[in-house]
């Protein structure tokens, strides 16, 4: 089955910082670990260094800019699908109130 034509707007580390935030905190096992998706960014800012935190900005804000024209459901899907997430938001807006926390 051919890929969906959106995922190909984002390459396998491409948005390193932010693969590896999802690796590392919303992971399969991130509900039993950090209960929702905001305990597990409170953990990853407590955790991090001021450029950790600086370089997972700003993919978040490439990334966002990136997938901005798709429909809400295909941009949630890439976060999946593209990047690796076990957390599957409901809507990007979800997402977006996540990353909101994050200063650079």
């Amino acid at each position: 089955m051919p890929m969906p034509k959106h995922q190909s707007l984002v390459k396998s580390g491409e948005f390193s910082a932010l693969e590896g935030f999802l690796a590392a905190y919303l992971h399969e096992d991130f509900a039993e670990e950090h209960a929702t998706p905001a305990d597990a960014l409170d953990e990853f800012l407590e955790d991090a260094t001021p450029d950790d935190i600086r370089r997972l900005h700003h993919d978040w804000q490439a990334f966002r800019a990136r997938v901005e024209p798709l429909p809400d459901r295909a941009r949630c899907r890439l976060l999946v699908d593209a990047l690796g997430s076990a957390w599957t938001p409901a809507t990007f807006d979800d997402v977006d109130a996540l990353f909101a926390k994050l200063t650079h």
